[in-house]
C-alpha cells in the first residue's frame, strides 16, 4: 500500500509538471527561428530551426520540446502507473488463465496482428522524408525495373532491403501504400512468430504476446515503414529466439523456425544479425545432442538465402564483397566517433539500463549445468544489442528486442525456478513498468513521426503545418507538407514538358518511381563515401554520371547533400539554371 501511494503521488506530480513545462514553452520560452530562402542555390543553402542558446545541442524547435515534455512525462506517468497496481497483476492473470480458451489465443493474435498493421498504414502514411524515404523507394524500384544490386548499381544495402520493396511493387503496384502493406505484412507474420517461440519456452501467454507486442513497437512502430535496421531488429531476435527453442526442445518445430529465421538473417545487415548468427549458433553446436544435424541446418539456411538471390539476379559473392567493403568504411567512420540527438541519449541512458534489470538475477539460474549454455545466450543478448547500437552509430530503441526478450526470459526463469522474493518481485515490477513505459513511448514516436523529423525538418518534415495529399498516384492516401505537394507539383510541370534524360538529386530519388522514370545504373543511390560506396571509388562514379550526359537535373532547393567538390563542378561547367521553376532547381544542358 505505501508503494501504491507513493506511486499515486508521483503520478500526480509528474502530470503537474508536464502541463506546466508545456505552458511554458507555449509561452515563448524555447521560439526557434526559422530560416528558409526557396531562392538559395542548391550548392550553398542551409536550412535551420534553432535558437541560440548556451548548449547548442539543445536549441530545439519548440514543436519539438513540446513533443519530448509530453513523451517523457507520460512515460513516467506509466511506469508509475505499473508500479502502482503491479500487486494485483498476478492474481489477474490467474482468473483469465482459468477461463481462457485456445480460441482466445487464436483471436487475440489476429487483434494484435491487425492493430500493428493499422498502426502502420495509419503512421506511416503521415509525414515524408526526403532523404532516407527516397534511398528506400529508389533501391527498390532499380531492382524493381531490372537492375541488380552490387553490379548495377552500387551499395552497401543489404538485400533483403531492396528486394523488400521491390516485390511489394510487384505484388501490390509501384505506390508508397505497397512498401507500408509490406511492412504490415511482415510485422504481422513475425508478431505470431515471435508470440509462439515464447510460448515454446515456457512464457505465459499474456506474457508473451506482450512480449512480441514490445518487439514491434520498438523495431517497427516506431518507423513505419520498410527500414534496414527495423526488419534486421526483428529477424535478429527470431534467429536469437530459435536458437533458445532449439536448446529447450530439440523437435521439427525448432528445426524449421531455426532455419527460417537464418535464411531471412543472412538477408538482413550483418552487423545486426551476425553477432546473433555467430553466437546462436555456437551454442547449439556446444549443447545440442546432433551436432551434424545443427551443421546441415545451417549450411541448408544458406543455401536456401542464396538461391533466393540468384533467383532475383544478384550475386552471393558480390554481395559478400560489398559486405567487406562496408565494414572497412564503416570501421573509419566508427573511429571518428559521432553525436547523438540530446534526447534520444537521455532517454536511451535511463530505459536501457532499466531493461537489463533482470540481468542482475541471471548467476543463480546459470549454477544450472544443464542449461548453463541456454542462459549464457540470454546473457549474451545485451552485449548483442549494445553491439548493434555501437555500429549502427546509433541508440534508438530500433535495437533493443533481444533484450526485451532476453529479459523477459530470465525473469520468468528466475520466478519459476527459485523462491518468490522482494527482490525478484522488485525487478519484475521495475521490468514491467519499464516496458510499458517504452511502449507508450514507442506509440508517441510512431504518432510524431519524430523518427522522421530526424530526417530533415523543413526536407519535407514539418512539425505544425497542415498536412495535405502531395498528389500523384504513388502517394495515394499519403498526408504529407505542403512543400512535399508543391515540390511534387513543379516535378510533373517539368515532366509535361521535358523528352530528356532526367536526373533527380538528393531528396528527390522518389522521382523515378513517383513518375515512372527508368532510374540510371552504374551510379550510385545516394551519394555518401563510406556510407554508399567505397571512398575510393568516388572518381570513379563521377566520371559515370558524367558519361551519362543526362538532358536535365533536377534538385531540390538548397540541397545537394554529400556530393563532392568534383561532382559540382562539373554540373557548373555543364548546365545552366532554368529561372522558371521555383522551389526546385532545375538545370538544362548547355
Amino acid at each position: 500500500m505505501p508503494r501504491a501511494i507513493a506511486s499515486i503521488v508521483v503520478v500526480l506530480l509528474v502530470a503537474v509538471t508536464i502541463v506546466t513545462l508545456d505552458r511554458t514553452v507555449q509561452e515563448g520560452k524555447h521560439r526557434c527561428l526559422e530560416i528558409f530562402d526557396h531562392r538559395l542555390d542548391p550548392f550553398g543553402g542551409s536550412t535551420a530551426c534553432y535558437e541560440p542558446g548556451s548548449d547548442p545541442s539543445w536549441d530545439l524547435p519548440v514543436e519539438e520540446w513540446r513533443f519530448w515534455i509530453g513523451t517523457l512525462g507520460g512515460a513516467l506517468i506509466a511506469f508509475f502507473s505499473v508500479a502502482a497496481i503491479f500487486p494485483g497483476l498476478a492474481p489477474l492473470a490467474r482468473g483469465f488463465a482459468r477461463v481462457w480458451r485456445r480460441e482466445f489465443t487464436v483471436a487475440s493474435l489476429i487483434a494484435g496482428a491487425a492493430a500493428l498493421a493499422g498502426m502502420i498504414f495509419h503512421f506511416g502514411s503521415r509525414q515524408f522524408g526526403g532523404f532516407d524515404m527516397s534511398i528506400l523507394v529508389d533501391s527498390g524500384y532499380r531492382a524493381f525495373t531490372g537492375q541488380a544490386a552490387y553490379r548495377d548499381f552500387p551499395c552497401f544495402l543489404p538485400p533483403g532491403f531492396f528486394l523488400g520493396v521491390r516485390w511489394a511493387f510487384e505484388i501490390f503496384g509501384v505506390e508508397w501504400n505497397a512498401i507500408l502493406a509490406a511492412t504490415a505484412l511482415f510485422s504481422a507474420m513475425t508478431f505470431v512468430w515471435i508470440f509462439l517461440l515464447m510460448r515454446a519456452l515456457d512464457v505465459g501467454r499474456s506474457v508473451a504476446w506482450v512480449t512480441a507486442l514490445s518487439v514491434q513497437l520498438a523495431a517497427v512502430v516506431t518507423y513505419s515503414y520498410w527500414w534496414y535496421n527495423s526488419i534486421t531488429s526483428v529477424v535478429a531476435t527470431v534467429v536469437f529466439l530459435s536458437c533458445l527453442a532449439y536448446l529447450k526442445n530439440d523437435n521439427r518445430a525448432a528445426h524449421s523456425s531455426y532455419i527460417a529465421s537464418l535464411a531471412l538473417a543472412l538477408l538482413m545487415k550483418p552487423n545486426g544479425v551476425g553477432p546473433v548468427i555467430a553466437i546462436g549458433a555456437a551454442a547449439l553446436l556446444v549443447a545440442a545432442n546432433n551436432k551434424r544435424r545443427v551443421l546441415a541446418l545451417t549450411a541448408g539456411a544458406a543455401a536456401v538465402a542464396a538461391l533466393f538471390l540468384l533467383v532475383n539476379g544478384i550475386n552471393p559473392a558480390a554481395g559478400l564483397a560489398s559486405y567487406w567493403t562496408a565494414f572497412r568504411e564503416r570501421s573509419q567512420a566508427i573511429a571518428q566517433g559521432w553525436t547523438w540527438p540530446p534526447a534520444d541519449s537521455l532517454r536511451a541512458e535511463i530505459m536501457f539500463p532499466l531493461l537489463l534489470a533482470p540481468f542482475a538475477m541471471w548467476w543463480p539460474v546459470f549454477r544450472d549445468s544443464r542449461r548453463r549454455t541456454f542462459v549464457l545466450l540470454l546473457a549474451a543478448a545485451p552485449l548483442m544489442s549494445a553491439a548493434a547500437m555501437f555500429t549502427n552509430r546509433d541508440i534508438k530503441d530500433v535495437d533493443w528486442p533481444l533484450a526485451i526478450c532476453a529479459g523477459v526470459l530470465l525473469l520468468h526463469e528466475s520466478l519459476t525456478s527459485a523462491a518468490q522474493t522482494a527482490l525478484r518481485q522488485n525487478v519484475a515490477r521495475v521490468f514491467a513498468g519499464a516496458l510499458v513505459a517504452l511502449a507508450f513511448m514507442d506509440m508517441s514516436i510512431a504518432a510524431s513521426r519524430y523518427r522522421v523529423s530526424l530526417i530533415g525538418p523543413h526536407r519535407f518534415f514539418e512539425w505544425s503545418a497542415p498536412l495535405s495529399s502531395p498528389g500523384p498516384k504513388f502517394f495515394s492516401g499519403m498526408l504529407a507538407s505542403p512543400r512535399l505537394r508543391e515540390t511534387v507539383e513543379r516535378i510533373d510541370r517539368l515532366m509535361q514538358h521535358n523528352s530528356g534524360k532526367v536526373f533527380f538529386g538528393p531528396r528527390l530519388e522518389f522521382a523515378y518511381a513517383a513518375f515512372g522514370v527508368t532510374p540510371p545504373s552504374d551510379i550510385p543511390v545516394w551519394w555518401d563515401p563510406g556510407a554508399a560506396f567505397a571512398r575510393a571509388d568516388e572518381p570513379r562514379y563521377v566520371e559515370a554520371w558524367r558519361q551519362k550526359h543526362f538532358d536535365t537535373l533536377v534538385f531540390f532547393a538548397g540541397d545537394a547533400t554529400y556530393y563532392p567538390a568534383a561532382l559540382l563542378k562539373l554540373i557548373e561547367a555543364e548546365y545552366v539554371r532554368d529561372p522558371a521553376f521555383d522551389l526546385i532547381s532545375v538545370y538544362r544542358r548547355k
